[in-house]
């Protein structure tokens, strides 16, 4: 499928890449290369709130425009016998965004947020909603008003 999206012969994909996997993981990184990119474009400098709105409203763009890319990298990530693959991708995941995540436990640290560990996982846990969601019908979902609801968490409001 890989070749024949490409318009090149199978042969001549497994000249550039050993396995299916290596063209996978090739995906994969050109994929977080650009979500880090777009991360490290995020001021550093804003409350948490702030920055978390910035990096949801960034990141929502970024999946409308990494669609088919995010669809696929699901669609690999829950095949059957893709255990290996799947622990694989996460690791990188976790290893590649671990300073943003300190960057958050430190802003929630100064919101007063008793565990700041566990409130990174409920971040974590509602990005993910969106990035699924984004796989779907995308135009059921109000993400930006979701997300709104979800920062009110933090504002008050």
């Amino acid at each position: 499928m890989i070749a024949k999206h490409a318009k090149v012969s199978k042969g001549l994909a497994y000249n550039y890449f050993k396995s299916k996997n290596q063209i996978f993981e090739s995906i994969l990184n050109d994929y977080l290369s650009k979500q880090e990119a777009l991360n490290a474009g995020i001021s550093t400098n804003q409350a948490a709130v702030d920055y978390l709105r910035e990096l949801f409203q960034k990141t929502l763009e970024f999946l409308v425009q990494e669609r088919k890319t995010l669809i696929l990298l699901t669609i690999c990530k829950f095949q059957p016998n893709s255990l290996i693959l799947s622990k694989k991708m996460t690791e990188n995941i976790e290893k590649r965004f671990a300073p943003y995540h300190e960057a958050m436990k430190d802003r929630f640290k100064k919101l007063g947020i008793a565990d700041p560990e566990l409130e990174l996982l409920y971040v974590k846990t509602f990005f993910h909603g969106l990035i699924m969601s984004q796989c779907t019908d995308s135009d059921i979902y109000p993400k930006h008003q979701i997300v709104e609801i979800f920062l009110s968490r933090y504002t008050g409001k």
